[in-house]
């Protein structure tokens, strides 16, 4: 039954599409438009890696190219994907993006063999045959992934002699640098060199990432490898006045009525080409913002450009970037005053969601989230489009908000106010969300949130409001780490908001930053406590004994961070508790942490635990292999079943 199931290739493609990460393709919609070079530039690394696909002496199957952040990196690694397609030889590609979530270094494997599979029929057919010895593949570790699903497969053809494959295929990695994880960067580096060094397998790769300390570290420790690099030299200045002529002048006739026949000046362009220094992201920015169609007006926009670039000084001969940052300055400026507030809290939601985890979301979601109506979303990011990707009205339902490349977050914005903004609509959804539809869930909080729809949204249809609203939800649950720190505590409105939370059905995920909040703001605020201050309290210090049983708990200590149980460095494990929340509304949060994992459970005054809770945590026990005895005391200390001693509970 298995075998028939892997002998046709759509299942095959089917069986992989689950693990793999679409966007990240070469031709993904997702990146659309792609970056890609300039005719007429970089010709030398073009050459140099055609060369390379097309040697059969080759000297190695491994090429690192490394250059610094807007040299165009992806750029080199798009047109060169696209001159593999063209010639059959493209096997694969993966493009990394921190900000747009393409980084998770465990979809990359089955994203290779997919389209692998795809671009090569007799690869299709021995991976269909893998699979079918054991169908789950996909779920096994980066390395042994490599091994199963194309190594192994690509060997039997070669020893096959109508299937074998006579000139290799190309597989590219662009921004490695971006995936998630220094350690999993190191272990696909190694892993690809130890198998690019096999003599009989048909493959080339190609890895493009910025020269990082760690990346140099690692490459420093392989062998057999060749390397390019992109630097900021003559080549490449050459290179962006090249693209900087021809697109102004691409401009010029698409604004032919209203631009000048010496436009621009000979003047003009060497003060935009010293600026821009070789810096393809600086120019291609810069390019946007003097076409920017809402303006419509190039000559007064390269004029209000250059005249910003004089505060550049020479920073922009021996830092790029830094003139850069200046750039977004400019495009900064020109947003309203009367809605620049809100184009604050768009831009810190973006660049807090980019420097953390939290994946990319629809334009639509974000604007919900944000508690912005449709007309003022766009009204605020109408002068941005040089740098943000904001897709029409009616794509915004499936189109994420993005930036058009990583450095696009260098806006000197208030961060702090913006984020505060953004932190209150993650708490005033969460807790709309938790007290309407969570408050039965117990320890299963429903992260579908497949209930009834968010009231108040602000922009949704008929079609798309449940869709939305779960949007909504899972952002405020997931985003608060990204702005939770840097929140203002001494703003009156969101102090409010924090302390009227119903903390009785808060998400774990939640108590962490609540908790280390409120002690850094006040570390004798009575909210936060280790020590029953009433009945209401001991009741549930009672409901967390009914939980753990024979076992001991320790109160919290403070200044506390959830995310580093090695706080704990002298114990193999160690179960603490605090009490968060006034009256009705208090919760108890009871820490599990064994060796390096830590659980949260919380209890709150609804209900008494219930059997299926009890076995559950004792279940969890089990599982972290917690040996938990009457006379076994974590820590080595000994209390009263429930006792008070130097006014600080513990429980046994």
């Amino acid at each position: 039954m298995v075998n028939n199931t892997f002998t046709t290739g759509k299942p095959v493609l089917e069986h992989l599409a689950p693990y793999t990460e679409p966007g990240a393709a070469m031709d993904s919609s997702a990146r659309d438009p792609p970056p890609k070079c300039h005719p007429g530039t970089r010709k030398k690394i073009g050459r140099n890696l055609g060369t390379w696909l097309d040697d059969p002496g080759r000297e190695w199957n491994m090429m690192w190219l490394r250059g610094p952040a807007g040299t165009g990196k992806s750029a080199v690694a798009q047109t060169f994907a696209e001159y593999c397609y063209e010639k059959g030889r493209l096997g694969a590609a993966f493009f990394f993006s921190r900000p747009n979530g393409r980084n998770k270094p465990e979809t990359v494997i089955p994203t290779l063999a997919y389209q692998l599979a795809f671009h090569c029929r007799s690869f299709n057919v021995a991976l269909s045959k893998q699979l079918a010895g054991d169908p789950q593949w996909m779920t096994k570790a980066p390395r042994v992934q490599l091994k199963r699903l194309i190594i192994e497969p690509f060997l039997f053809l070669q020893t096959r002699k109508r299937d074998r494959i006579k000139k290799p295929f190309m597989i590219i990695l662009d921004g490695l640098d971006e995936c998630e994880g220094e350690r999993a960067q190191f272990e696909f580096v190694s892993m690809i060199n130890e198998v690019a060094q096999l003599k009989n397998l048909p493959l080339l790769w190609l890895i493009c990432s910025r020269p990082e300390a760690h990346l140099q570290y690692t490459f420093s420790r392989v062998l057999y490898y060749g390397r390019e690099e992109l630097l900021f030299d003559d080549e490449c200045r050459e290179d962006v006045d090249q693209y900087l002529h021809d697109e102004l002048a691409r401009i010029k006739d698409e604004y032919a009525d209203i631009t000048p026949p010496l436009w621009p000046s000979k003047d003009q362009f060497n003060k935009l080409s010293r600026s821009a220094s070789g810096l393809f992201v600086f120019a291609s920015t810069g390019v946007k913002y003097i076409g920017d169609p809402t303006y419509a007006n190039p000559v007064d926009q390269l004029k209000r450009l250059l005249s910003f670039l004089k505060h550049a000084g020479a920073i922009g001969a021996n830092s790029p970037l830094a003139t850069l940052d200046l750039l977004y300055t400019q495009i900064l400026t020109d947003v309203p005053r009367e809605g620049f507030s809100t184009t604050q809290r768009v831009l810190a939601y973006l660049i807090g969601a980019a420097r953390e985890w939290v994946f990319p979301r629809p334009a639509q979601v974000v604007c919900n989230f944000l508690r912005i109506d449709k007309s003022t979303f766009y009204s605020a990011l109408r002068k941005l489009h040089s740098v943000i990707a904001v897709p029409a009205p009616e794509d915004a339902f499936k189109t994420p908000l993005r930036f058009h490349h990583a450095r696009s977050g260098r806006f000197a914005i208030e961060k702090q106010k913006a984020s505060v903004d953004v932190t209150k609509s993650a708490l005033f959804w969460h807790n709309i969300d938790a007290t309407r539809f969570h408050t039965n869930d117990g320890w299963d909080f429903d992260l579908e949130h497949q209930h009834g729809s968010l009231p108040n949204l602000k922009w949704v249809s008929p079609d798309n409001e449940k869709d939305v609203s779960r949007g909504v939800a899972s952002l405020a649950l997931y985003c608060l780490p990204s702005f939770f720190d840097l929140s203002d505590k001494r703003d009156e409105d969101f102090c409010s908001l924090v302390y009227d939370l119903d903390f009785r059905y808060v998400h774990y995920h939640y108590f962490p930053y609540l908790a280390d909040w409120f002690y850094r703001r006040d570390p004798s605020d009575p909210i936060v406590r280790t020590e029953p201050s009433n009945e209401l309290d001991m009741r549930l210090l009672e409901y967390l004994r009914i939980v753990i049983g024979q076992g001991h708990a320790d109160p919290a200590t403070f200044p506390w961070n959830r995310n580093t149980p090695e706080q704990y460095p002298r114990v193999d494990r160690r179960r603490t508790y605090f009490f968060i929340g006034h009256g009705e509304k208090t919760a108890i949060v009871c820490d599990t942490v064994c060796r390096n994992l830590l659980r949260s459970h919380s209890l709150n005054l609804d209900k008494e635990p219930t059997p299926q809770q009890i076995k559950a945590y004792q279940d969890f026990l089990i599982e972290i292999e917690w040996n938990e005895t009457p006379d076994h005391k974590e820590g080595g200390e000994t209390t009263a079943e429930i006792s008070e001693e130097n006014g600080v509970a513990s429980l046994q």
